[in-house]
C-alpha cells in the first residue's frame, strides 16, 4: 500500500501491484484488515481509486477480528490502539478512515486546481448492498452536504454547494440520458460521460439528481464473516453450550463446518442454534 499510496511506484509496476494488493486482500487475508495505523487508510484509498472499491468497502464491513466491527461487538465505544485490544481502548489514530467516509463512500473531495473547496468535486463511490450515505464538510466557503440513497434500483443524489463556490458532480449512471437533474436548472450543465459516470457542472445551491436502475455497476462486496456466539468457551462434562450464528447481511445463506475444514455450499446449512458438548472447532461462512 506504501508506494501506491504515496505515488512512488515507476509506472511499470503499478497494475501489476495493484492486482497483487487485491489479491492479497481477498485471499491472504480473507477480506480483512492486515494493516497499522499507517497503512489501513492508505490501502482503502489505493483500492477505491484503482477499481477495487468494494474490497476497501469489505475490509471496513467486517464484524469479525481483526476488523472495526469487531471493536464494537466487544462493546468498544472508541476506537482501540491495537485490532486485538491488548492496549489503549480510546486511541485515536484508526480514526483515519473516516476519510475515506467523505471522500470515496460519500464522495466529497477537494478539487486540486481550485484549492480551499473553491470548486468542489462530489463522486460517490455506492456498493451492492449498502442503501444510503450522508455526509456534510464545513469548508472555508460554508456547507458541503452529500447524502445518496438507493431506492430499489435507482440512485438518488442530493447535494449542497456553498456560495461563491462551484461543482463538478459525478453521478453514477449506465448511460448519460438515465440520469435526471433537478434545482435551478440554468446552474446544471451536462459536461460529458465517462467510467459509468454522468459528469455535470453546478454553480452553488441544493441540486438532486436520479439515476436510472445502476444495479449493473454496483460493485459486489465479499460478504462480511458471520458471528459466531459464544466466542471461545471452556466447557466441562457433562455440560454443553449452545452455540448460535448470525449476519447483519440480507438474503444470505450461512453454512458451518465441525471439523476444521472450510464451509462452502454442501456444508451443513445453519437454520437454528445447535448444542456441542465436545472439543469442537466451528468455521462459518455466508453465501448470497
Amino acid at each position: 500500500s506504501f508506494p501506491l499510496g504515496f505515488g512512488i511506484s515507476k509506472k511499470r509496476h503499478i497494475e501489476e501491484q495493484i492486482v497483487q494488493l487485491a489479491q492479497h486482500v481477498k485471499t491472504t487475508c480473507n477480506g480483512h484488515f492486515d494493516t497499522g495505523i499507517l497503512a489501513t487508510p492508505l490501502q482503502l484509498d489505493v483500492l477505491s481509486d484503482n477499481g477495487y472499491h468494494e474490497f476497501a468497502y469489505t475490509l471496513l464491513n467486517q464484524q469479525d477480528y481483526p476488523g472495526f466491527g469487531h471493536m464494537i461487538n466487544e462493546g468498544a465505544t472508541t476506537i482501540w490502539e491495537t485490532w486485538g485490544g491488548d492496549a489503549s481502548h480510546s486511541h485515536p489514530m484508526f480514526g483515519s478512515v473516516c476519510q475515506w467516509f467523505y471522500q470515496n463512500l460519500a464522495g466529497i473531495n477537494p478539487d486540486e486546481s481550485a484549492p480551499g473547496f473553491k470548486n468542489v468535486i462530489i463522486k460517490p463511490q455506492p456498493v451492492d448492498g449498502l442503501t444510503h450515505a450522508t455526509v456534510i464538510h464545513n469548508s472555508p466557503y460554508g456547507t458541503i452536504k452529500s447524502r445518496w440513497k438507493i431506492d430499489k434500483k435507482d440512485f438518488d443524489l442530493d447535494i449542497e454547494i456553498p456560495v461563491n463556490a462551484t461543482a463538478t458532480v459525478y453521478v453514477p449512471a449506465t448511460a448519460f440520458d438515465k440520469v435526471k437533474s433537478k434545482g435551478d436548472k440554468e446552474l446544471v450543465m451536462a459536461h460529458k460521460f465517462e467510467n459509468n459516470y454522468a459528469i455535470f457542472k453546478t454553480s452553488s445551491g441544493q441540486y438532486q439528481f436520479s439515476s436510472e436502475d445502476i444495479s449493473a455497476i454496483l460493485p459486489r462486496p465479499m460478504l462480511a464473516a458471520p458471528i459466531i456466539t459464544p466466542k471461545d468457551t471452556l466447557v466441562y462434562k457433562p455440560d454443553s453450550v449452545q452455540v448460535q450464528i448470525s449476519t447483519d447481511v440480507k438474503d444470505t445463506r450461512i453454512y458451518y463446518t465441525l471439523d476444521k475444514s472450510e464451509p462452502n455450499e454442501n456444508s451443513n446449512k445453519y437454520e437454528k442454534p445447535f448444542w456441542i458438548n465436545r472439543n469442537t472447532m466451528i468455521k462459518a461462512r455466508c453465501f448470497k
